[in-house]
């Protein structure tokens, strides 16, 4: 990805692993705040067309605008989380990584099997959903006990009372 190498190898978070499961704009600020100060971001992108944010902002020369800033300093690897197999390569990476960033629209998303931008199916990532906030609750307690930190982004995230 785009970025200054000696940038992603010093400051106070160099040595911390992260793993960015999260994409359009929390997410990717998020990753893109801890990989500036020195952590080492790894970004979960869908095969085909990446990150969304890859287009947003304008294209020049094929990329989005927003994307050499939001995506600096980070190892992009490319999962196919709806599949078996990327969901097994997922487990294997995270004992390597010391910080989960868990965006809960994508969750929302592949949990419901519903596309954003889809009006058919936007009851469906309407409000908080008990089997999203179930894996939520797993994905921290499964951290907590091996001792890794989970930050939460996206509408979720902002809900005061999510389980009301």
């Amino acid at each position: 990805m785009a970025g200054d190498d000696a940038a992603a190898t010093r400051g106070p978070l160099a040595g911390i692993r992260v793993l960015e499961l999260g994409s359009l704009i929390a997410g990717p600020f998020c990753g893109h705040l801890l990989a500036d100060y020195g952590a080492t971001v790894i970004k979960v992108e869908p095969p085909g067309q990446g990150d969304l944010m890859r287009q947003w902002g304008g294209l020049y020369k094929g990329l989005g605008l927003y994307w050499p800033i939001i995506g600096r300093n980070k190892q992009a690897i490319t999962l196919d989380l709806r599949q078996p197999a990327g969901q097994a390569l997922l487990r294997r990476l995270a004992p390597h990584v010391d910080f989960f960033s868990l965006g809960t629209n994508d969750l929302t998303q592949y949990t419901m099997a519903a596309e954003r931008g889809d009006e058919r199916l936007a009851g469906l990532l309407a409000g908080p959903q008990p089997a999203v906030l179930r894996l939520v609750k797993e994905t921290v307690e499964a951290a907590s006990a091996h001792g890794r930190w989970v930050g939460v982004c996206g509408e979720l995230a902002a809900d005061a009372d999510p389980a009301a």
